[in-house]
This record gives structure tokens, sequence and C-alpha cells, in this order.
């Protein structure tokens, strides 16, 4: 193979998180972390304005990047 054929190869490939590419993939997971430490940071008044119960905000701060809401994701 050559260099041209692996860059066109390297194109086709499909990506597990089509159709982000890696630095979407990097914002998205900062982002989702960033809103995480900002919910767990509320106190209880804060939550009860929002209609969240405090151990529910919690479990969501506690969750990994990757286990976000498809409406979380550009």
């Amino acid at each position: 193979m050559t260099t041209k054929t692996l860059r066109s190869s390297a194109h086709r490939t499909p990506h597990a998180f089509a159709p982000y590419g890696i630095v979407e993939m990097i914002l998205c997971g900062l982002s989702v972390w960033s809103q995480r430490r900002a919910l767990a940071r509320l106190d209880a008044d804060r939550l009860a304005d929002l209609g969240i119960d405090p151990e529910e905000a919690l479990r969501e701060a506690k969750k990994p990047i990757w286990d976000a809401p498809i409406g979380w994701r550009r």
C-alpha cells in the first residue's frame, strides 16, 4: 500500500462516534464534565428551584462523561 492509499482508506473508516471527530468528542466530554461539576456544587435550595432532588443531582454528577443524553451533544 502506498501512503496515498493509506490516507484515503483512513477517511473511509467509520468512527464509533460518527459524525463527531476527535476534537468534537473531547469538547463534548469536557462540556458534560463541566456541567456535572456545576450541578454537584449547587445547594439544596437552588436544586429545588430547578426541580431536582439533591440525591438525583449527585447520581447525575457521578456519571462518566460518555454517559450523556443525546440532547446534550451538539
